[in-house]
């Protein structure tokens, strides 16, 4: 679905005080400090070889998701922002990836358990966060320069699925994303 850009100033005022109330402050801090605690559990296990990496991203997505149970549109974008402090960083540039008091190290996660066609030895669940992140808040707006910046045949396939997931995701589906995860990234 992506989130809808308000031209109206008030709109965007009146928006940024829902967050912050209903979802800002203490209760982010609070939100956020279990999730990157989850995610560094499941990326242990997972460099432990306890599980793959996949389905780590399907468990630390599906945590993220009960966090919010029963959200509206603004809940759902409040937890792709939590995802993404935790599993991308403060930003999706290079310089501000796995930086932030919430972002998980660099190889905290690879790309054990994706199909074969998305793997390539890196950090594919950020690449994957990535492109669910890109499309959910930019729409095609995002993810046209995305695609055209991206020199990997495995990240670009990973962001054909998670373009389309991203773009589609919204306050009817958002639970259903975990499942979706392994479905279409898993091997």
């Amino acid at each position: 679905m992506g989130r809808v850009i308000a031209v109206d100033a008030r709109a965007v005022e009146a928006k940024l005080k829902y967050m912050e109330v209903n979802f800002g402050g203490s209760k982010e801090i609070v939100r956020r400090t279990a999730l990157k605690n989850y995610a560094k559990l499941w990326a242990n296990n997972s460099r432990d070889g306890f599980t793959t990496d996949c389905q780590a991203f399907s468990l630390i997505v599906s945590y993220a998701v009960a966090q919010f149970r029963s959200a509206d549109d603004l809940g759902v974008e409040a937890m792709m922002e939590d995802l993404r402090s935790v599993l991308i960083g403060e930003g999706l540039e290079n310089a501000q990836r796995s930086k932030g008091p919430y972002a998980l190290r660099w190889a905290s996660l690879m790309d054990t358990g994706f199909g074969e066609k998305f793997r390539d030895g890196g950090n594919q669940v950020q690449h994957a966060m990535a492109g669910l992140y890109i499309s959910y808040m930019y729409g095609l707006v995002g993810t046209v320069p995305a695609r055209l910046m991206e020199d990997s045949r495995p990240d670009r396939e990973i962001y054909k699925v998670t373009f389309r997931l991203g773009n589609q995701l919204n306050a009817k589906n958002y639970m259903q994303l975990p499942i979706q995860i392994m479905r279409e990234l898993g091997a």
